[in-house]
């Protein structure tokens, strides 16, 4: 057995449970704006079907594009503040890997659920692919956990898990959003916030 392959693939997954400072920042913050932003689309989403909230469907469709806009950007910001700090250490490559990879798995189950959701024009398909990311949040979270041994990322693996399945069990219900905005404002942007912080102690 090679003695310096060892030795590399040791170093690497240290320097990958060690991630700190900025690249602990982009997670965080990408967490936070996404948590934040959608889920309050969700609770918007809820208030218009309590009737609390009255939009007209083209009022609705501009605030769905808004909302992925506003994101798009907070990214965007994200991404150049990354890129000013010229970090390029294998941590930091393989969060931007791990990042590439689970967008294109994102796209790939939206084809996915979509192909088959909208010929048949069912809304219970289409919510089953917000519990389908959710469970890869899950997985994520908990190769994170396995990394690091934090309780504190096994508590938001669990959470992920655990509302990806209530979500299936909610399919076709209003509590179905609620569920879903719950989970991105606690178990997304909490996080994402918590992460800030840690690199900001580690800077």
């Amino acid at each position: 057995m090679n003695t310096d392959t060892i030795r590399d693939d040791l170093a690497f997954m240290k320097a990958l449970a060690e991630t700190g400072g900025q690249t602990q920042w982009a997670g965080g913050a990408a967490f936070v704006a996404g948590g934040v932003l959608y889920g309050f689309q969700c609770l918007v989403q809820w208030a218009q079907a309590e009737g609390l909230v009255v939009m007209s469907p083209l009022m609705t469709i501009l605030f769905i594009v808004g909302i992925t806009v506003a994101f798009t950007i907070a990214m965007i910001v994200v991404g150049y503040r990354g890129r000013k700090t010229k970090q390029h250490g294998i941590a930091n490559k393989a969060f931007q890997s791990v990042f590439a990879a689970s967008g294109l798995g994102t796209l790939a189950l939206f084809t996915i659920f979509a192909s088959v959701a909208i010929p048949r024009q069912s809304i219970v398909i289409w919510e089953l692919y917000p519990a389908s990311l959710f469970a890869l949040q899950g997985s994520a979270w908990c190769v994170a956990f396995m990394l690091r041994r934090r309780l504190w990322l096994a508590a938001v693996s669990a959470g992920w898990f655990a509302s990806a399945i209530s979500l299936g069990l909610l399919v076709g219900t209003l509590n179905y959003v609620l569920v879903a905005a719950f989970a991105l404002f606690v178990f997304m942007a909490l996080p994402g916030a918590y992460m800030m912080h840690l690199s900001r102690e580690a800077a």
